[in-house]
């Protein structure tokens, strides 16, 4: 992985956290858009990490792109009064993306060592965390936020890997 392709990773992954903590706080618009930009972050981080993913760039990508695009439809839900299930719905697909693209880049990382084994291992056991909320949430019809506890370990994680990411001086110059 270059030293820049590090960097636009680690800032995406603050860009999307920080896109959706922001849009809590806005209007119903200035949530749209915030939530707009994490969709687009979303996919961008596995795009950004296309060549470093070897052979799990191509499955990675797809399913972050499946991500981003339910979390725009769910962001557009927003704006009908009438299309809470359809977010809902939207949000928890987006969610179940995430833990399939995400899963593959962490396992990616840990055979490559492109990122200590400790935090590849991190992620690898957030994602499996998030998936289980997913089926909860399915399960029980709440929404997925009310599984905040087992979404806790990959957010956390993936600020520290953004952090890491950006302050590494492993990765190469590009």
């Amino acid at each position: 992985m270059t030293r820049r392709q590090s960097v636009r990773t680690g800032v995406l992954f603050i860009v999307a956290t920080a896109s959706v903590l922001a849009g809590n706080a806005l209007s119903t618009h200035g949530r749209v858009v915030a939530e707009l930009v994490a969709a687009v972050s979303s996919a961008g981080i596995a795009a950004s990490l296309f060549t470093a993913l070897g052979s799990l760039g191509p499955g990675a990508v797809a399913f972050r792109s499946i991500e981003g695009v339910l979390y725009a439809i769910g962001a557009f839900a927003l704006l009908s009064p009438h299309a809470g299930a359809l977010r809902e719905h939207a949000i928890l697909g987006g969610v179940f993306a995430f833990c399939a693209g995400a899963t593959l880049y962490y396992v990616s990382f840990f055979r490559s060592r492109v990122v200590p084994r400790w935090l590849s291992l991190w992620g690898i056991v957030g994602t499996a965390l998030m998936s289980i909320a997913c089926v909860l949430s399915l399960e029980s019809g709440a929404p997925i936020t009310s599984h905040v506890l087992l979404a806790l370990p990959i957010a956390v994680q993936e600020m520290v890997l953004a952090v890491w990411l950006i302050a590494s001086p492993r990765a190469r110059p590009a």
